[in-house]
């Protein structure tokens, strides 16, 4: 989970270990990142943006047709907790197939250069 920042912790990890972290959202595609090892008390790790248009749940980790034919199904309505509204205004719209259209055949996860 993150704060509204994006800002995240843990609690309790143990160090000198090699770790993933995976960073995911609704609607995104996730983002990996190899850690060699947590250092105590804090390690800062570099930010991530998240590429837009997986909507559809079928864990092919990819923006293809079926994202896209998602959000043409769901083209104008409106309101809360619709999978299809990716920028979250509230509606699904030209906007929301922008973002699928954008990153049409990209896959995940994507490469996440943390530290």
């Amino acid at each position: 989970m993150t704060n509204t920042g994006g800002d995240f912790w843990f609690d309790d990890l143990q160090t000198d270990v090699q770790a993933t972290i995976t960073a995911d959202a609704p609607g995104y595609l996730p983002a990996d990142c190899t850690m060699p090892a947590f250092v105590a008390p804090e390690t800062t790790l570099l930010p991530v943006t998240l590429l837009s248009g997986d909507i559809i749940e079928d864990e092919n980790v990819i923006v293809d047709i079926t994202d896209a034919v998602a959000v043409g199904n769901s083209f104008d309505q409106s309101g809360s907790d619709l999978l299809a509204d990716i920028n979250l205004d509230g509606v699904v719209d030209i906007f929301d197939l922008v973002l699928v259209s954008i990153n049409f055949g990209e896959t995940g996860p994507q490469e996440w250069v943390c530290q």
